[in-house]
């Protein structure tokens, strides 16, 4: 809980949209038509973008409160940017755990239009 709590506000969209594409990616594992293969692409990276999104945010408040503290620095940069580094793994998780049967759907669909 302590890591999302210091994931920072990408945290719950992630969680959010990581939810989103995991039901996409089931559909599409389901039925393997064209109508959840586009329903797979557009809701699978999401999660990955908003952590990204995530990450970029945190890197740019980390440069800010270094700026701001002047003896500081090291600790604030270390301490900062591994803070800055949870919503992107955390995005990359949610995405890969999507990509499985997102890539099981594409799988069943290809077999089933390869002639045989």
């Amino acid at each position: 809980m302590d890591l999302f709590l210091e994931g920072g506000f990408a945290m719950p969209f992630i969680t959010l949209f990581g939810l989103a594409a995991f039901v996409a990616a089931i559909l599409h594992a389901a039925f393997a038509r064209r109508w959840s293969f586009i329903l797979g692409i557009a809701n699978v990276p999401v999660p990955l973008l908003v952590g990204v999104a995530g990450w970029v945010y945190g890197r740019m408040m980390v440069a800010e409160a270094i700026a701001w503290g002047d003896g500081f620095a090291p600790e604030i940069a270390e301490v900062g940017y591994a803070e800055a580094r949870i919503p992107l793994i955390f995005g990359a998780m949610v995405f890969f755990v999507c990509l499985i049967p997102f890539a099981v759907g594409i799988a069943r669909q290809v077999r089933r239009l390869t002639p045989r």
